[in-house]
């Protein structure tokens, strides 16, 4: 069976184990590390949209961070696209670009043996043109974020030790000091430095900010907003998973 994320979300004293672990750490490692779980698992990025996030995503006047729906990434060497974004944009090339080959066996289907095999080859070579594009195109369109739905402000003054690091970030900060694979090695560190056993890693924090939002009786729709979810059953799932939502309201039954 698959194993849901919200099934590793960390519990409170361990995300607090995993803030102190970051500490530890050399500078500026140490604050770039609690800026990453201050980002995924107190406020809900995404590894991707935390990778990819600039000081100017940062309004400070209203205390939120602005995912836009679409940010030309200069995060890579030489302030070319990281690496990140160039894998995205290959993945984007095997689904959606075809072959003239794909297409012919496509129009073969459809109108059986009505056309002659030149008309066929002919027709496949226009789709193939209409459809396909090159690296570089696909490489123009990152970063973007996973879904519509990401493109979302998300408020960062409800915990004070999250706006100082925000602010923090802001002042000493043009865009984010690492790459997203860096992003996972330092949470990895982290975790084997507050010797939490089981696995840590990004979408997991993530995962502990919807739990913890949902342990606090944040509403489905508001977490969907928050999150970035396109399914209100997604939302709905970590409240009726919050054990410490069920404890606080089975307290309140028997005072």
């Amino acid at each position: 069976m698959p194993r849901y994320s919200r099934e590793d979300a960390l519990s409170e004293r361990e995300l607090e184990l995993l803030l102190r672990a970051a500490r530890e750490m050399e500078p500026p490692r140490d604050f770039e590390t609690r800026l990453i779980i201050n980002l995924t698992a107190k406020m809900g990025l995404r590894s991707g949209e935390a990778a990819h996030l600039r000081a100017e995503w940062v309004n400070t006047h209203d205390r939120m961070i602005e995912i836009p729906q679409y940010d030309p990434c200069d995060f890579g060497k030489g302030d070319h696209a990281c690496g990140y974004c160039r894998n995205r944009a290959r993945d984007y090339l095997d689904t959606h670009n075809t072959t003239i080959e794909a297409e012919a066996r496509a129009l073969r289907d459809e109108f059986g043996d009505d056309l002659p095999d030149d008309t066929f080859h002919e027709k496949a070579s226009e789709r193939v043109a209409e459809t396909n594009i090159s690296f570089e195109d696909a490489l123009d369109r990152r970063w973007n974020p996973k879904t519509p739905n990401s493109e979302r402000s998300i408020p960062f003054d409800h915990d004070v030790r999250v706006q100082l690091c925000i602010e923090r970030f802001v002042d000493e900060y043009d865009k984010f000091p690492v790459s997203k694979a860096t992003l996972n090695r330092r949470v990895n560190r982290a975790a084997e430095i507050a010797g939490i056993s089981h696995n840590v890693y990004p979408h997991a924090l993530r995962a502990t900010a919807g739990s913890l939002f949902a342990a606090r009786n944040v509403s489905p729709y508001a977490l969907m907003g928050i999150l970035g979810w396109q399914d209100m059953e997604t939302a709905r799932s970590y409240i009726s998973a919050s054990d410490e939502s069920a404890a606080r309201e089975l307290r309140s039954k028997h005072r």
